[in-house]
């Protein structure tokens, strides 16, 4: 099993009580739930930043 390091978050209670219900609903802890859309929302931005990188070093004649 991998490690993992232990991560403080403070969030607005309405967050948290989203995360709980949707956690609940999905049947997974706060923890994986959480886990599971940093990670995603973390590759999407990540991709875009890629993108953009690769877009400014084109010129518009390429």
């Amino acid at each position: 099993m991998p490690k993992s390091n232990v991560l403080t978050l403070r969030v607005p209670w309405e967050l948290k009580h989203r995360l709980e219900k949707e956690a609940r609903f999905q049947g997974v802890s706060i923890n994986q739930l959480s886990n599971y859309l940093l990670s995603e929302q973390l590759t999407k931005i990540e991709t875009i930043s890629q993108l953009e990188m690769r877009l400014a070093k084109k010129s518009i004649s390429e």
